[in-house]
């Protein structure tokens, strides 16, 4: 093939042809990668989504609880972020926030010697009341039973 592009590099109308064909090569082979690239990010988008998701949760839990301000953060419609979660983890936005919400909830109750108030409002809870019925709606126990068994079993 080289030997055959030495011969003809004189003759202009087979160096012009070489030159289109090379261009045009060029421009298909970019126009693979432009679309192979645009399957790839496609198809890993809502798994970065996800992931954003997650560092935006466990940075800003304790003051957002509401699903509209994760979407506007990540500059999407609540009904898609929603979606997304949904497909990718198999729970909801607002299931995932609470259990990030309860788990920094036992973590305090166990490791802590904050009573259930300074808890409560550390976690952005209204008030005692509100945290303890969100508390014995996932546990089945009230924070303070919660701690008094825990410190039973440490």
């Amino acid at each position: 093939m080289q030997e055959v592009l030495q011969q003809q590099s004189t003759n202009p109308n087979v160096r012009d042809c070489i030159l289109k064909f090379t261009s045009s090569l060029y421009l298909y082979l970019q126009g693979c990668f432009i679309e192979y690239y645009q399957r790839q990010t496609m198809q890993s988008r809502p798994e970065h989504l996800t992931m954003d998701f997650f560092n935006l949760m466990e940075q800003n839990s304790l003051q957002h609880k509401n699903i509209a301000w994760y979407a506007e953060q990540l500059c999407i419609t609540s009904k898609y972020l929603a979606n997304v979660i949904k497909k990718t983890t198999g729970k909801t936005v607002g299931a995932w926030l609470d259990e990030y919400i309860l788990l920094e909830a036992k973590t305090l109750l166990t490791t802590s010697r904050l009573s259930v108030q300074q808890i409560a409002d550390r976690l952005g809870f209204k008030n005692q009341s509100h945290f303890g019925t969100f508390f014995r709606r996932h546990e089945g126990v009230s924070p303070v039973l919660f701690r008094k068994s825990s410190q039973l079993f440490a």
